[in-house]
Formats: structure tokens, sequence, C-alpha cells
């Protein structure tokens, strides 16, 4: 037999005001009554109704017995029943939330805490999985001791990724075995769902952005408590030059913000919550903004009504050279010269504006109408009334996707891999009058964006940059210069990595927080049990006695009332 809430026998401190109010004297009342009420006496006897005298103390037994019950109600009585099973599946959320700090600890720290309290008490053969619960869950120990798991779980660190609670599922739907669940949300998949910590309150930064256009940063926030909160953001740049604003948010909604006209010879923005809360690392935000942060871009050759366009881009540096001479590090390469491919760097992105002829597949003499076939470009065009003449027509390669055609035959095409994008047009933009239609620079930036949709400059806590180069090192924010010795790297920390080689940085890595730190899921499937309600800190399975003893409570009411109804009548 054990307590679930042995703090609840503290209400038995207040068993003597029983005592005290039983025992209080009673005051005399002087009742003038009739020579009735002797008869009814005797009549009661003829018929053979006594009344026996009711022992004064059968009455306060009876109060004390309804007061014990009561404050043993309150604690919870429970038989725990150990678990025998051979084997078990221990599942820790290791996801950013769990980074919470309440009372000074950790909500990771906390969980760990709780796994190990509950291995101490089951059998020693029993056989435990540890899984790891993060972006990319995995298994950490399997059919593993309890002493195994105890010096496993000291060197599992809380990450900084959001759960990805679909490949948790699947990695825990693995293990077939009984399953409890570590977490501070209520997650829809394991037998258990061990809550850990209160609510989540807290406000983060879900997103920033920077309009080059309009000299504005914009950034959203997310309030994830349930009340409103207030609190004052700052936007700082690398000079230290500050602006504050002051939020109210409603409990869970996400509030956008901007600041127009930004200082104009700013290169990093920071905006920061300046509030302290549950969790600090989605509290800052970076945005660099500055020349030497704009993409990247090599055009060749010469075309006129593309230079134009582009230059008007304004998150774009591009250089200009008439004849193709190797050069590296650029996002983006405008190739306007009969050059094949192989002469080119691999791995990087490439728009082939007049392209080998293995490309090509005959020619279209007659004008045509051009029409975008690919939703991935179309965004705010028309490309209504815009013909083209006598015009190279691209082959439909099994690998290739059309982005434009010209009477049904595709005139550009692009081809993805992993590590680069081609784009390949036949389009002389000195035959058609499509550089006179509104729709031109709408075209061309589209089709820029997609190149340049996987060239990052801001990353998120948890993802990982790849470098090419060798002896390089990599300068955390917190300042800790770390030898770079795989291909990978990834991103832990809030702030600006710097990769140096020979002390000199060659390249910044703005790390911002994850979008939301709590993933979208159904929190009404979970199986939750509180961790106050310590169901499972010792045992799995257990029988509760408090719905028996409400039920002698109420029949000890009752018959309570009973004999406090026949004192009153014998007075």
């Amino acid at each position: 037999m054990s307590l679930l809430y042995p703090l609840g026998l503290l209400l038995s401190l207040l068993l003597p005001i029983i005592v005290i109010l039983h025992f209080k004297k009673r005051q005399a009342v002087e009742i003038k009554i009739s020579n009735i009420g002797l008869w009814d006496e005797v009549i009661k006897e003829v018929q053979g109704i006594r009344y026996k005298k009711i022992n004064r103390y059968l009455l306060l037994l009876i109060q004390l017995l309804i007061g014990g019950l009561i404050v043993i109600a309150f604690s919870r009585p429970v038989r725990l029943e150990p678990f025998k099973g051979q084997k078990l599946t221990i599942a820790l959320d290791c996801s950013i939330t769990m980074q919470a700090v309440e009372n000074g600890k950790s909500r990771f720290d906390m969980a760990k805490e709780e796994i190990k309290k509950y291995i101490e008490e089951i059998d020693d053969d029993v056989l435990i999985d540890l899984i790891a619960l993060k972006s990319n869950s995995e298994i950490v120990i399997e059919n593993g001791r309890k002493r195994d798991v105890k010096d496993k779980i000291k060197n599992i660190k809380c990450t900084y990724e959001c759960l990805d609670t679909e490949k948790a599922n699947k990695v825990l739907s693995l293990k077939p075995n009984l399953s409890l669940v570590f977490s501070d949300k209520k997650l829809p998949f394991g037998d258990r769902n061990i809550k850990i910590g209160g609510e989540f309150k807290n406000i983060g930064i879900i997103s920033g952005k920077y309009d080059y256009y309009s000299n504005t940063a914009l950034f959203s926030i997310k309030n994830y408590d349930k009340k409103e909160n207030s609190f004052v953001v700052e936007l700082k740049d690398e000079q230290g030059r500050k602006d504050m604003q002051k939020l109210e948010v409603k409990g869970d909604e996400i509030a956008n913000l901007s600041w127009s006209k930004v200082w104009e010879d700013s290169t990093v923005l920071c905006m920061s919550i300046l509030e302290k809360d549950m969790l600090k690392e989605d509290n800052c935000f970076f945005l660099p903004i500055g020349n030497q942060y704009k993409y990247r871009v090599l055009m060749v050759g010469e075309n006129y009504f593309l230079k134009k366009v582009i230059l008007s881009i304004p998150y774009i540096d591009v250089e200009f050279e008439n004849d193709y001479i190797v050069k590296n590090d650029y996002d983006l390469y405008i190739i306007n010269t009969k050059l094949s491919e192989d002469k080119v760097p691999k791995g990087d992105n490439i728009w082939f504006l007049n392209p080998d002829d293995s490309i090509l597949d005959g020619a279209i003499k007659e004008s045509g109408r051009i029409e975008i076939s690919n939703d991935s470009f179309s965004d705010d065009l028309d490309l209504v009334n815009t013909y083209v003449e006598n015009i190279p027509i691209v082959k439909d390669l099994e690998e290739m996707e059309t982005i434009l055609k010209v009477s049904g035959k595709p005139v550009m095409g692009f081809k993805e891999t992993e590590d680069s994008k081609k784009i390949y047009s036949t389009i002389d933009f000195n035959k058609t009058n499509l550089p006179l239609q509104p729709d031109f620079p709408i075209l061309i930036e589209n089709l820029i964006k997609w190149f340049l949709s996987e060239k990052r400059k801001i990353y998120e806590l948890g993802d990982k940059v790849y470098v090419k180069e060798e002896d390089l090192s990599l300068i955390t924010p917190s300042g800790i210069k770390e030898k770079i010795s795989s291909k990978s790297v990834a991103l832990k920390e809030i702030g600006v990595y710097k990769l140096v080689k020979e002390d000199k940085v060659v390249k910044n890595f703005f790390v911002n927080p994850s979008k939301e730190v709590i993933s979208d899921y159904k929190a009404e499937d979970s199986k939750t049990v509180y961790k106050d309600d310590c169901l499972y800190l010792k045992n799995i399975k257990r029988f509760d006695f408090r719905n028996i003893i409400i039920s002698i409570l109420l029949l000890l009411l009752i018959v309570e009332w009973e004999v406090y109804r026949r004192d009153v009548k014998l007075r």
C-alpha cells in the first residue's frame, strides 16, 4: 500500500476540532411542554415502541471515522503492482522545449531524474530500450539493463530542434513493448505519456525577414502562454544603435511586427525580446542585410534586357564578364555564351541562355505565343500577348521539366539535383516582345528566387552546414573555437558562427530559433499522465482505493445522520 499524495495526511491535524466541538458544553434551554408529551410516552410503551438511550460517544466515533476517511481519501492510497514484463521502452523528449527552465532546473534534467527514479524500482532482469525523441529520433540503447540506461542517460544532451512527431512515432512503433514517454508535451503515442513540468509560459520569435525594396524588417512573435502578455522588443544593429517597441499578444496567438526605415548603413540586425521567460533560446533573431551578405551572381556575356532587370534586384550582387573565367563561390552563374557544361563548376547553380547544341531539338520558325507550364515559376505572372519567333526548341529530356512553351514546344526547362540547379533557355530577348511587358521582371525574379531558394544566409538551430575546404575552424557564438573534422557541422547555438582559416574569417553563419518550437499535433489524442499523479513512478499497474473510501464515507454519513436524528428525538 502506498500514498500518491502523502501531504494529504496533514489534514489529520484538523481532527481534534471534531472532538472539541463534540464535548463543548451544551447550553440548557428551558422549554414549557404540556402533559400531552407524557401521554405520548405511555402510548409508545403500550405499542411497544421504545427508544434506547444512545451512547453519546457513538456519534463522536462516527464523526472521527468520517474525518479520518476524508484524510485518507485526499492522500490517495493505492496498491501498486510491480512491472513483471520482460521488456520496456523508455522514450525521452530531447527537443528544444525541454530546455525550458522551471524553479531553476530545466525540464530535460527533471525528466532524466524521473527516469532514474522509475528504473530504480523495476526488476533487474527487465530489458530496456531507450529512445531519444527529436527532429530525427533515434534508438540509443537496445535490450539494455538498468545500469546501462543510468550510464547512458547522463550523456544524452537536449537539442535545439523541434520534435518531429511523425518520425518519433515511427521509431517508437518499432518497439512493441510497453512504452513510457517522458515529455513536457501531450504526445499522441506511447502507452503512457509522462507530463514533465507545468504550462509552457513562453514568448518566442518564430520568423524574420528583411524587405530590401521597402527597407523594412519584418518579424513574427508567438505567445505560447494561454493568457495575454505584454513585453518589450528591441531592434539593434552591429553599430549598437537601438530602437524599442512594446507589444501585447493574446494567449496562443502570433503577432506580426515591422520596423520600417531601418538604418541604411546597417549590415546585421538583431531583434530581441527583453522580458525573461522559460525559454531563452527563441528570444533573439538575426538578419544579415549588408552588401557582403547579398547573393553573389556572375553574368557571362552581354544581354541588355536581362542586365537591366538583375541590376534592379536589391538582394543580389552582380558581377559581369565578357568571357567565362573559372571563378568559384558564386551563388548563381548566368551564361550567355556557347559553353559546354563540363567547362563550368560542378555542383553549382547555372542558367544557360545559349545552351549547347546537344540540348537543342530543331527550331520554331513561325511566331508563337509564350506560355508558362510550371506552377513553381508562375507567381504573379500572366504572360498575355507575349510572342517570340525563330526560336530553338529544348529537348524534351526525361530528367528535364518544362518552364516555358511556344506552340506547345519547350523553350525553357530545368534540371535539379541534390547539389545543383540548372535552367536551359533558348529565348532571344531581342526577338520577342517579352522584355517590353510588365511580366518580364517578374519572370526573371521568379527564376532567380528558385535558384537561390537553397542558398541560405540564415539557418535554424540544429541545421547542418557542409564545408568543402580543409584546415578550417569554427568559432561558436559563445566564443569556443573548434577544429572541423568532418564535412558537415551542426549549428547548436543561436548567434553568429564564424568559419575561419588561419585566423581569417571566411564566412559567417547566422543561426536563429526554429519557426515554432512546438509541433502541430492533437493533444487530445495523447494518453497523458501528469507528473504530480506519480502513477508511473515505481510501478505500471495500480489499484486505487479512493472510490472504495468514498463509498464507505457516503454510508457512514447516512448512519451518522440516522444516529443524530434519533439522538435529537430523545432529547
